[in-house]
């Protein structure tokens, strides 16, 4: 506890740990509360609404601040200082410490946030900006055109300012800001071009796969119970296995149901062969409700219905957590791929040469096991209605357009048809 007091009086912001609760500093999600003793009245204890600490002493401190006759007096009529001063770093913290308490202390969230963070604090010292209060509407919309936010892909730009958005209302709502001044300033526009060009993507090559399974023993964590270390490794090859055989996204991976899994009798009499039992996966997309079939190797289907479960996961669902939202998963799971591509030395996908014949590349990240495993489905001569199917596209369009042009087989098999009917 903090005593904090001037000539008017003093004040003392505590936690009240509620029943179960295993620490024993300010650091902890229980109520805070403040004691208030005031010169010529009498003491009074009441409770803050927040669990975060930093936010209790802002206020204890804008508490102590108002004993003050002179300082009361100037608020009764002019308060367009209200909010305690409050420094770029501090007024950030707030933010994260919200998170925290919403979220969790491993809240997958939180490493972009300081992320963020870093970027804001290049630019208020660059600018000499000491106080959050001091940022204007006029710096931020300069801000946003400067080399720092141009340097960023656009969908990183984009939601780094919808993030910044939400940090500023925060602030706002707390009443540490009078007035909001991001709020008029729109999130940077993506052109039609560059949008397009941010959908073209690159499989995986088998070398940068099996380097990936290689190296998956080496990001085990250290700092989790030892009953998951020993099945980390696992779970972990099962999601990277689903993601490259059914092509889902990673919040489709993190829905998975093992009892989603079905062993489908096949009728091959029309072909005249035997009919078969082979094990179907069918899901709805999140992103476009549509239904997904995906046909599975009985080595696969193997793999995903004996996945080793944890206590927090629901039934039949091996990748979610009980008490996450479905995002604070997938962007967990994100960052556990994250680690392996590191581990693994695998930074990039190559792309489809430009139109000048130039080479690009992509940074490596999860989504790139949706795209190796369309590539693979195209280059074994499906059709792309066949694909778009497995893939819970609404129709063959985009993938028509993003990934046939990694399949020259594609071409071969249009020639093949023009010819045919010569």
């Amino acid at each position: 506890m903090t005593l904090l007091k001037n000539t008017f009086g003093s004040v003392r912001p505590y936690t009240r740990h509620v029943t179960g609760c295993l620490k024993t500093d300010d650091s902890c999600n229980c109520p805070k509360w403040l004691y208030e003793s005031r010169r010529g009245c009498a003491s009074r204890r009441y409770t803050l609404t927040t669990p975060s600490w930093p936010e209790a002493q802002r206020i204890a401190a804008d508490k102590l601040r108002s004993f003050d006759p002179e300082i009361a007096a100037a608020r009764a009529t002019n308060d367009k200082r209200r909010a305690v001063l409050l420094s770029v770093d501090a007024a950030f913290d707030l933010w994260i410490e919200r998170t925290k308490a919403k979220f969790g202390e491993d809240a997958g969230v939180l490493p972009g946030y300081r992320s963020l963070k870093k970027m804001l604090l290049r630019w208020t010292s660059r600018e000499h900006i000491d106080f959050i209060q001091d940022i204007t509407a006029l710096q931020l919309t300069e801000w946003q055109s400067s080399k720092d936010w141009r340097e960023l892909a656009d969908a990183t730009r984009r939601q780094r300012w919808g993030v910044l958005r939400s940090v500023f209302k925060f602030l706002k709502d707390k009443e540490v800001l009078e007035s909001n001044p991001v709020a008029g300033i729109d999130a940077p526009k993506l052109d039609k071009r560059k949008r397009d060009e941010q959908h073209v993507q690159g499989p995986y090559t088998q070398a940068q796969i099996d380097s990936v399974f290689a190296h998956i023993g080496d990001t085990v964590p250290l700092n989790i119970d030892v009953s998951e270390r020993g099945m980390y490794a696992t779970r972990l090859t099962a999601f990277i296995t689903l993601l490259l055989n059914v092509g889902c996204d990673v919040i489709d991976a993190v829905l998975f149901d093992q009892t989603h899994i079905e062993d489908t009798v096949v009728d091959g009499t029309s072909n005249g062969q035997q009919s078969r039992t082979v094990p179907v996966y069918r899901y709805h997309r999140e992103k476009t409700g549509v239904q997904a079939v995906i046909p599975l190797t009985d080595a696969v289907s193997s793999i995903l219905r004996s996945v080793p479960m944890l206590p927090t996961n629901p039934e039949h669902m091996p990748f979610r957590h009980s008490d996450n939202d479905v995002a604070l998963d997938a962007h967990n799971w994100s960052r556990r791929i994250a680690r392996v591509l590191d581990a693994a030395g695998v930074e990039y996908v190559e792309l489809p040469r430009d139109k000048y014949g130039k080479a690009r590349r992509k940074a490596a990240n999860a989504k790139q096991f949706r795209h190796t495993f369309a590539v693979k489905q195209l280059k074994r001569r499906l059709r792309p209605e066949v694909v778009a199917r497995q893939l819970g596209h609404v129709d063959a369009t985009m993938v028509r357009k993003h990934y046939a042009p990694w399949v020259p087989e594609l071409d071969d098999a249009h020639i093949r048809e023009i010819l045919a009917a010569q």
